[in-house]
This record gives C-alpha cells, structure tokens and sequence, in this order.
C-alpha cells in the first residue's frame, strides 16, 4: 500500500490515510461478496411448532408430490433441508438410514433394532459377543446352546457388525477378542484408541445392557420413512 502511495496516490496522505482507506476497501468486499447469511427471526414457541408439525409434513409430502422425502418436506414447510432433516431424525425418523437398513439382511435389521435400542445417539459401550450374539438369535430365552453353534454364530456375528460399521449408520464398531466395543454418531481416530478405551471399559467392568425392542419397534419405523 506504501509503494502504491508513493508511486499513485495523492500527495499529502499519511499512514492513517491508508489503513482508512484498506478498511474501507475490505469493508465493501465483504459486503458485496460475502454477505452473511439470513437468519430469520422466530420465537421459542414458533420454533417448537416447525419442530411438531415437521413429521407430519413428511407424511403429507408423499400425498402431494408422490413420494415421502426431506426434499418434498421442505417444499412444504419453508424449512432448509438440513432442518428437516434434523427434525425428522431427534423424532426417530431417518429415511435414508431406514432406506440403507432395508438393504442389510433380517438378521442385519434386527442386529441394528438392538444396537439401537441399547445404544443412545451418541452413546459408546462395550458389550460381550456371546451376549449379544444370544440377543439375536435367542432374544429373551436363556437356552444353553452347542459350542459349535455358539462358534459359528461369532463368525456371522462379527460379519454382521463389520457390514453394519461400514454401512453408513452412523455406527463405529470395533472388535478386540471376544469384547465389541460400539460407538454410535463418530468413529475414533485410530485403531489404538479404541484398544486403550476398551481396556479401560473392560477393566472397570463397565458393560453395556443390552435391550431388546418392541415387537413392532421396526415396522413402526419402517412405515414411518415410508
């Protein structure tokens, strides 16, 4: 800016003058080509009712346009995607992760239903893979089975969560010998982190209850996303 003064600009100008004048360029810039973004201005209230009315929208968006979708929500209630989509999901209602669930096997869905339904949004824990692997295949009842079908149900266990891991579900599964650590909303940023973790977990026996849902939980969701 100095070497453009003295080469350019009006004599008689000081430092001052400059920085006046760099603000004032910088000023008009950002307003011009980096305008920030409107925010409209709504009330606790109104926006607990976008909340409310946001699932019953995305019924009624399959009624008007055809197909039930964040896209066709939007349409209807002025919202951005992301909001819908937001909305949707803290009631439970996930379309494209539902669209994904479907692709998995009946045994992969219910696999999801119980993880699930033990793990939060973002929850982690540990649970042992002979406990969850009775979760699936025996729900409730406590029935002792042979060591050759209990080995072979590890084998579809451990290839059930790697698919799940790697579906896109928002779920990061980690096995260490006989121990599945699962952690729901982000994966850890190394292998060894998630070994030390376990470790911890284990050594203070903090395992996680596993529950089993509804009957109905699955279908109930599956007409949801419909």
């Amino acid at each position: 800016m100095r070497r453009w003064r003295e080469a350019r600009g009006a004599a008689g100008t000081s430092a001052k003058d400059d920085r006046v004048l760099i603000q004032t360029v910088v000023r008009w810039t950002l307003n011009r080509y980096n305008r920030p973004r409107y925010r409209p201005k709504r009330t606790r209230e109104e926006r607990a009712a976008a909340f409310l009315i946001t699932p019953e929208a995305f019924r009624i968006s399959k009624e008007d346009f055809g197909r039930a979708s964040i896209r066709n929500t939007a349409r209807i209630t002025g919202q951005s995607k992301s909001t819908v989509a937001r909305h949707l999901s803290r009631q439970g209602i996930a379309p494209r992760r539902e669209a994904r669930i479907r692709k998995l096997s009946k045994t992969g869905q219910q696999l999801i239903r119980i993880l699930d339904e033990t793990f939060d949004r973002r929850a982690a824990g540990i649970v042992q893979l002979d406990r969850l692997s009775a979760a699936l295949w025996d729900g409730t009842d406590t029935r002792q089975v042979p060591v050759t079908t209990r080995a072979s149900r590890r084998k579809k266990l451990k290839t059930l969560l790697t698919e799940i891991s790697t579906a896109d579900l928002s779920y990061s599964i980690v096995i260490v010998d006989e121990i599945v650590f699962v952690h729901r909303g982000r994966r850890f940023p190394s292998l060894s982190e998630a070994a030390t973790w376990i470790a911890e977990e284990k050594r203070l026996g903090c395992y996680a209850s596993i529950r089993h849902p509804s009957p109905d939980a699955g279908e109930m969701q599956y007409r949801r996303a419909r």
